[in-house]
């Protein structure tokens, strides 16, 4: 009834010429009528509406903007309900509004965090590790707490602190170190083809480089340098480029060249956990000469790297962009941008070799192992501690500082989960050590070398700022960590 009111008052003219849709208000009562009955569309539509006609208008855009924040959040569009609400704490200076909005952003973050495998892949494509949750300006990444990382993989030694990473294109858990992409899928790849044809009864594979291609280089890897030589008896002058990562390369390629042999038992099969093999031709065909009985005795390819084709230039420049607008407000040295070392460009290529065993000397079938479902029995102290160190983590979100409220929070936390001192410093320290970055570590284990008697001397101050500008560490931030550690 309220909406037919509002709708029939706006078909007319007021005496200044104007509709009721011209006024803010009209645009406020008919969204508390929509969300009144469950309209959800219609209720975007008309924000939407109100944005582009009252943006300007900052009594009323940061309440607009809020509900849609709330609306998407219930959609499960987790990521652009944080968006929106960025922009409207931004535009608000409202207390009781800053409160629900800081209440719906923590919901937000848990949801992000605890089901961000769900997200749809595109929308999560790169990532930056960082001790707290967020969406770059330009979307180009999105922060993550690293002590958040449900249900993610990542390479051996990752993730790290402040490092971004791109979602591998065949696996929806499992992120690469973006300035190296393109060799961990080459060596990905080539790892899934050597298991492929080991269950397909090889007895011998190689990969060996073309060597006539090992003058490939990265894009912009030679720097020309003009030198003046002096050779004895007359004078010269050369030209010549030093090239800076032909080492690397070349290590790049003798991981990737490999032997290796195999003593085969079981006929042919499909193991389970392939994910390159349903995308790859060449590979299903090869698969089906040995399934079907052709005996196929020797098989010859060339690979080529495997070239990273869902991160465009622009993309790459946004992420820089962003990137530096995070070291700059996290107080951090941004010292270069990020760049795609691109050694596909060249194609350079290895070579596959293998051998098969007579399929007719295969006799065991293979029989897939059913996993029985893995039962986590954790000790009692064990969960206690990751509870507790859950509560640190949480008290340490905001400003990286446990104040004087939270102290008394986990003091209470503590005597009900029944631990030692030695656990509750031991359990701070790893967490506290979690919210710094690889230069603040290193600062740290400065400050604690000068701490060994418990204090901080006067003439040793002006010794830990040298330490704080070795390390890129602003004044502000010195003066954080100093709070901490220093009593």
């Amino acid at each position: 009834m309220a909406l037919e009111v509002l709708d029939k008052h706006n078909q007319i003219d007021n005496e200044f010429g104007f509709k009721l849709e011209h006024y803010p208000y009209y645009y406020i009562y008919r969204l508390d009528c929509l969300i009144e009955l469950d309209k959800t569309e219609e209720s975007l539509n008309i924000i939407n509406d109100y944005i582009s006609n009252f943006e300007s208008e900052k009594n009323f855009t940061p309440a607009f903007l809020a509900t849609k924040a709330s609306i998407l959040y219930h959609r499960k569009d987790y990521l652009n309900s944080l968006k929106y609400l960025t922009k409207s704490e931004e535009l608000t200076e409202d207390i009781s509004l800053q409160n629900e909005l800081k209440s719906l952003k923590d919901d937000v973050f848990k949801e992000i965090e605890e089901n961000f495998i769900e997200i749809p892949k595109n929308e999560r494509k790169t990532i930056l590790m960082s001790n707290e949750t967020f969406r770059s300006p330009n979307e180009s990444f999105i922060a993550l707490n690293m002590s958040n990382l449900n249900k993610l993989n990542f390479p051996i030694g990752h993730p790290k602190l402040n490092e971004v990473y791109i979602v591998h294109p065949r696996r929806n858990d499992y992120y690469l170190p973006l300035n190296n992409t393109e060799e961990q899928l080459t060596l990905d790849r080539i790892s899934e083809y050597g298991r492929l044809l080991q269950c397909l009864g090889a007895t011998y594979f190689e990969v060996s480089s073309n060597k006539s291609d090992l003058n490939q280089q990265k894009s912009n890897s030679k720097t020309s340098v003009n030198a003046k030589v002096g050779i004895k008896g007359h004078g010269g002058e050369v030209d010549y480029k030093k090239e800076k990562d032909k080492d690397s390369f070349l290590d790049f390629d003798s991981r990737i060249s490999q032997i290796q042999e195999y003593e085969p038992y079981k006929k042919p099969y499909i193991p389970d956990e392939l994910v390159w093999y349903h995308s790859d031709i060449n590979w299903q065909k090869l698969a089906k000469q040995r399934l079907e009985g052709e005996n196929l005795r020797t098989h010859n390819e060339y690979i080529s790297l495997s070239k990273v084709e869902n991160i465009s230039s622009q993309e790459l420049k946004n992420i820089n962009i962003d990137l530096k607008a995070y070291f700059v407000k996290a107080g951090l040295n941004y010292s270069k941008d990020i760049k795609i070392e691109n050694k596909s460009k060249k194609k350079h290529t290895w070579k596959v070799s293998v051998k098969f065993e007579d399929i007719k000397k295969l006799n065991e079938t293979h029989v897939p192992i059913i996993q029985e479902p893995i039962i986590n029995i954790q000790q009692p102290i064990n969960s206690q501690l990751d509870k507790y160190k859950k509560d640190i983590l949480f008290m340490l979100k905001n400003d990286g500082v446990i104040d004087a409220v939270e102290r008394k929070i986990l003091n209470k936390k503590a005597l009900k989960y029944k631990l030692s001192s030695e656990d509750i410093n031991q359990i701070e320290n790893d967490a506290l050590r979690i919210s710094y970055s690889d230069n603040e570590i290193l600062y740290i284990e400065q400050l604690e070398d000068l701490l060994v008697d418990g204090k901080i001397d006067e003439d040793e101050r002006p010794v830990l700022s040298r330490y704080a500008d070795e390390y890129g560490i602003s004044k502000e931030r010195q003066k954080t960590i100093n709070n901490i550690y220093i009593k």
